[in-house]
């Protein structure tokens, strides 16, 4: 797992450039990879357990991956921002932060369950504590990608990435048989979860791979602490509003829907879900590599944003063409309910690549406070919308929410961008 990127904030512009596309690459193989198998494990869960077992499964794996990154305080962006000139101080910080993250992880798991409807989601205190490990774990998992981005090491989180894809996979079709209820989707989705997060907080303790070098550093490029407290507030703030649509919007499935729809609607979601994190694992390489070496952000911004529309329209394709086809090998009823939903979140992916140069730039730039207010009024719009269409339209509701709130973001942050693009020429210009 050695990597030769110590030295990448002397790299020239190019090869900065060069360096991003690489580790985004990387991240987005491992995305591929993730999506493709876990249509097959939810078909293999659709295939060998009950539907209301999968429905339950499904809401529950998202509310754990969700509470597990809201769990992550913001540090995660934190990390991919500061983490690769921290030097010395950044093992300390990402050893400390893991338990404070193991702590709280279990705390919202357990206010989860505590609102959510039990009765539909738990059959008995076994899975409530299931739920709860689950949450500690993935929260680990999660908060690694982004320590392992800072420390520009990208390939190290898809390699982390695939192992659980194709472990989980394995897994289930052993615990299907044996346990044949949501168990067997919990306990295969943890137990490689756990061990890769093991592995990779053996070598971060350890300073393997290279890391070494990149913690012996005694320069500490981190902002002073008032600043500091103001930057992590905001990106929790962000952290906090994203979390609420995928714990939100299940829970307004099951309550509005019943538990079948939300068979339908996870496995469905899991592909989109798997479509968006290929496109938001373009933003952590690029806020990394500029935050070492911001006089490259020129070119960074411009491979970055080339990056995203062709992404975007691929992941457009792949959502509205092939997986609609994809999703019969689970079954026709499940192909049937989710073709409108997934038509009309093929159609965001290429409306939501302004977002995700904002959300790059503002990090970068470290301007957040006006990204807080697009955030939360982006989630309260879907929302909201979701929960008034559901009656009349069904699952389709939440696509429609989705591209009302896409159009909406596009017009409110049209503006930031052009001044931050203008900001940061202005700023090249004057480099010697």
């Amino acid at each position: 797992m050695g990597d030769t990127d110590i030295g990448a904030s002397d790299a020239p512009p190019d090869d900065s450039a060069r360096r991003f596309t690489s580790d985004s690459g990387a991240l987005m193989i491992a995305g591929v990879v993730n999506g493709g198998l876990g249509l097959v494990f939810w078909a293999v869960a659709a295939r060998t357990l009950p539907v209301e077992a999968v429905g339950r499964s499904a809401t529950a794996v998202m509310a754990a991956t969700t509470i597990g990154a809201l769990s992550n305080l913001s540090m995660g962006p934190f990390f991919e921002r500061f983490l690769s000139t921290a030097g010395a101080a950044g093992r300390t910080v990402i050893l400390r932060t893991h338990l404070v993250v193991a702590l709280v992880a279990a705390i919202l798991a357990l206010g989860y369950v505590a609102v959510a409807p039990r009765a539909e989601l738990f059959t008995d205190g076994g899975d409530v504590v299931m739920f709860v490990v689950t949450t500690v774990v993935v929260g680990a998992f999660a908060l690694q990608d982004s320590i392992l981005i800072g420390l520009l090491r990208g390939r190290w989180t898809a390699m982390k990435n695939i192992f659980h894809a194709v472990a989980k996979l394995v897994l289930l079709l052993i615990f299907a048989v044996v346990l044949a209820d949501s168990t067997a989707v919990l306990l295969a989705w943890t137990l490689p979860a756990a061990v890769a997060a093991g592995t990779v907080g053996v070598l971060i303790a350890a300073a393997r791979g290279g890391l070494d070098e990149m913690f012996g550093r005694g320069d500490t490029a981190v902002p002073p602490p008032a600043a500091l407290v103001r930057e992590c507030a905001s990106l929790y703030g962000i952290v906090l509003v994203n979390a609420l649509l995928p714990v939100t919007v299940p829970l307004l499935v099951v309550h509005e829907l019943g538990v079948v729809d939300a068979a339908y609607f996870g496995v469905s979601w899991t592909l989109v879900a798997g479509v968006t994190l290929i496109l938001s694992m373009i933003s952590g390489p690029f806020v990394a590599r500029a935050a070492g070496r911001p006089p490259d952000l020129p070119a960074l911004v411009r491979r970055q944003t080339r990056l995203l529309l062709a992404v975007a329209a691929a992941a457009a394709l792949a959502l509205g063409v092939i997986a609609p086809i994809a999703m019969t090998v689970i079954g026709a009823e499940y192909a049937d309910n989710a073709r409108p939903l997934l038509i009309a979140m093929a159609v965001t992916q290429i409306l939501s690549v302004p977002g995700y140069v904002f959300g790059g730039l503002v990090r970068v730039r470290r301007r957040l406070g006006y990204a807080l207010c697009v955030q939360i009024g982006m989630a309260a719009g879907v929302i909201g919308l979701t929960w008034a269409l559901l009656p009349r339209y069904g699952l389709s509701a939440v696509g429609i929410a989705y591209l009302i709130m896409e159009f909406a973001m596009i017009l409110a942050v049209v503006r930031p961008i052009r001044r931050m693009l203008a900001d940061i020429d202005a700023d090249a210009a004057r480099q010697p």
